[in-house]
C-alpha cells in the first residue's frame, strides 16, 4: 500500500511539472527597460464629436462652435497645456466655474476617462467632476457658448455608442466626447460633428525594439484599447497578413492603461494607440 501511495506521489509530481511547463512555455516574457513611441506608417485619422443620430439641433450647435476662430486658438492652448508639465504658474485654458451661472439644460459628455490628453482624472479650475482634459476644456466652453450646463459620464470605450443609442431618450443631450476617430461602421450609430484634430496610430514598445511597423509585430504578442482604431488595425492586417507575418496575439483591454502596464511588466511587447496618448503614457 506504501509503495502505491509513494508511486502515486510521484506520478502527480511529474504531472504537476509537465503541466506547469506547459503553462510558463504559453507565457512570454518579454524584456522591457525603457519606453519609446514610434508613429505607425499610414495611420493618419480624424476626431470628432458625436450625437445620437438624427439630432440635428445639438450637432448643429457644435459644428458652429467648432467654426468659431476662438475655438481653434482654444485647441492648440489647450494641447499644449495638458501635454507640458503644468507647472506653477501655468494658466488653465478655460475654467469650470464659469458654467455657475447658465440656467440652460444638462449636457452630458459621455467619454472614456483614461485618454490623456484628451480626458483623464485631474483637479485644478479647468476639472469638471474631477475630470480633465481637452476634450473637456471644448466641452466647457461650449457649454458656456449655448448656456447649458454641463455633466460627465465616464464609461468603456465601447460604451459610448451604446449610451448614445437612438432609442435612449436622455442620450438626445449626450455628446460624446473620447478622441473619438469618424469611421463608416460608427456613422450607422451615431452622427458626427466637424472633425477637430488630425492624429495618428502609434506603436509605443521597448527602447531595445523601437517596433514602427505593423510587420514588426509578427509572432509578438500586443496590447490594444478595446473598440479603438489601434484594435482595428491590428486585426484588419492579420487577415490579409501571411501565417509567418501575422501578430501572434492582440489582446484588448478596457482602458489603455492597462495595456501600458502590462507593457512594462513584459507581458505584450507593444501597444498600438494614438500617438498624443502614447506620448502621455512614457512621459
Amino acid at each position: 500500500m506504501k509503495k502505491l501511495k509513494t508511486l502515486f506521489i510521484a506520478i502527480m509530481v511529474i504531472v504537476t511539472a509537465v503541466v506547469a511547463t506547459a503553462i510558463l512555455a504559453g507565457c512570454t516574457k518579454y524584456e522591457f527597460t525603457e519606453a519609446v513611441v514610434n508613429r505607425a506608417e499610414g495611420q493618419e485619422e480624424m476626431y470628432a464629436f458625436c450625437v445620437q443620430k438624427g439630432n440635428s439641433t445639438l450637432l448643429a450647435q457644435i459644428n458652429a462652435f467648432f467654426a468659431k476662430e476662438e475655438t481653434k486658438t482654444l485647441i492648440n492652448k489647450s494641447l499644449e497645456y495638458h501635454e507640458g508639465d503644468k507647472g506653477e504658474g501655468t494658466q488653465t485654458p478655460v475654467d469650470a466655474s464659469i458654467l455657475s451661472d447658465n440656467t440652460g439644460k444638462t449636457i452630458t459628455m459621455v467619454t472614456e476617462a483614461g485618454f490623456a490628453p484628451y480626458e483623464y482624472s485631474g483637479s485644478g479650475k479647468g476639472s469638471v467632476q474631477g475630470y480633465v482634459g481637452l476634450d473637456v476644456d471644448l466641452m466647457i466652453q461650449f457649454c458656456e457658448d449655448n448656456n447649458y450646463k454641463l455633466a460627465i459620464k465616464d464609461t468603456e470605450f465601447d460604451s459610448i455608442f451604446l449610451e448614445l443609442g437612438e432609442n435612449k431618450e436622455e442620450a438626445v443631450n449626450y455628446i460624446g466626447a473620447a478622441g473619438i476617430t469618424i469611421k463608416p461602421a460608427r456613422k450607422e450609430k451615431v452622427d458626427f460633428a466637424t472633425p477637430y484634430i488630425t492624429t495618428y496610430q502609434a506603436i509605443i514598445s521597448s527602447k531595445e525594439n523601437g517596433y514602427k511597423t505593423l510587420d514588426q509585430l509578427a509572432g509578438l504578442n500586443i496590447g490594444v484599447q478595446a473598440g479603438t482604431t489601434g484594435q482595428d488595425i491590428a486585426e484588419e492586417y492579420n487577415k490579409t497578413a501571411e501565417n509567418d507575418k501575422k501578430i501572434k496575439k492582440i489582446k484588448d483591454y478596457s482602458q489603455v492603461m492597462q495595456a501600458f502596464l502590462d507593457l512594462k511588466a513584459g507581458r505584450i511587447a507593444a501597444v498600438i494607440i494614438d500617438e498624443a496618448v502614447a506620448m502621455q503614457l512614457v512621459k
